[in-house]
């Protein structure tokens, strides 16, 4: 009797994984839904809320909603940072709504820079027209990257708001708990 009872409890245990197994397939294609639209031009003056914005009315679009020039006036870069971001979103660019896609220009006085940030469950493409190389590519320890590093603590101490005596303690924190190889 035990034995069958093993055997039973291996029998379901193979099934269950089976099971899992068949499973896994549509969890690793899962998705958002595919737009029921071909485009969804957005209307930036209804005030309904939504997760990006409401469609216009097909009748209402012009060719205009799919053309912005914004991204070829370059910015005013006369700020504490030395540098401005011009957006290109679908409250600027309505052709874009719905599509996944969002764009901006980047410019830069001698020293201008934009400070480490992150944009959560989305993609940053960037296209360099002239630059120098990044400072540690392929780099994956932040605290080593930006403060065990040639970047000059200047660049450090504008980025993040931080005076040099800061700057200098972070340093030599990262340093002393051998986060560097």
């Amino acid at each position: 009797m035990a034995r069958s009872f093993s055997a039973s409890v291996r029998h379901v245990t193979l099934a269950l994984f089976v099971l899992q197994l068949a499973l896994l397939p549509m969890m690793a294609i899962a998705s958002d839904a595919d737009p029921e639209q071909d485009f969804c031009v957005g209307d930036s003056n209804n005030s309904t809320i939504v997760n990006g914005l409401v469609c216009k009315n097909p009748a209402e679009v012009k060719a205009n909603d799919f053309k912005f020039s914004g991204l070829a006036t370059p910015g005013n870069t006369n700020n504490p940072l030395g540098s401005n971001v011009t957006a290109a979103f679908a409250a600027e660019f309505p052709g874009i709504n719905t599509l996944g896609i969002s764009m901006a220009r980047l410019d830069f006085a001698k020293g201008g820079l934009v400070p480490p940030h992150t944009h959560p469950r989305a993609t940053e493409i960037i296209f360099v027209v002239e630059a120098l190389n990044s400072q540690n590519p392929g780099t994956q320890i932040q605290a080593v990257a930006l403060f065990n590093s040639k970047i000059n603590e200047v660049v450090l101490e504008k980025a993040f708001g931080l005076g040099e005596k800061a700057v200098q303690h972070i340093e030599s924190t990262v340093e002393a708990a051998n986060l560097v190889n």
